[in-house]
């Protein structure tokens, strides 16, 4: 029996689309701390979309043995104060966990933080792809 296909990557949109896509918006009321300039921070609307996650749910958790997950986020143009609009980041629950993150559209930088505290800055410029070894925290 051949399954039919159920999820897409639409390259003109950069979106997903199928069955078993999640998708997440993550407002500025939600990132308290994250921007160093708090004056500008509460003066900006609490309700703008900073960024948007779509996510394939492949009905595992974070750390399943053999899981991987697949997702694409999209971050809005815009400042808080001198800074760029930005993912609050993540560490992954299995610290040894790898991913890669690969640029698609636009410009930006991937912020990365190393078990001895070194920040390491990566330009995102589309087509660029970029490996980010398991225990390095997501900044």
């Amino acid at each position: 029996m051949i399954l039919p296909a159920t999820l897409f990557l639409k390259q003109q949109t950069a979106s997903l689309e199928g069955t078993n896509v999640i998708r997440k918006q993550t407002t500025l009321r939600t990132l308290k701390g994250i921007f160093s300039d708090s004056k500008a921070f509460e003066q900006a609307d609490p309700n703008t979309v900073i960024y948007e996650v779509e996510i394939h749910d492949n009905n595992l958790k974070e750390g399943h043995l053999g899981g991987l997950f697949f997702g694409i986020s999209h971050i809005y143009p815009g400042k808080i104060g001198q800074e760029y609009y930005m993912t609050r980041g993540h560490v992954h629950q299995k610290i040894d966990t790898g991913e890669y993150y690969w640029g698609i559209d636009g410009t930006g930088l991937l912020l990365l933080t190393t078990p001895t505290g070194e920040t390491i800055i990566k330009e995102m410029i589309p087509e660029s792809v970029h490996y980010i070894p398991g225990n390095m925290p997501i900044d």
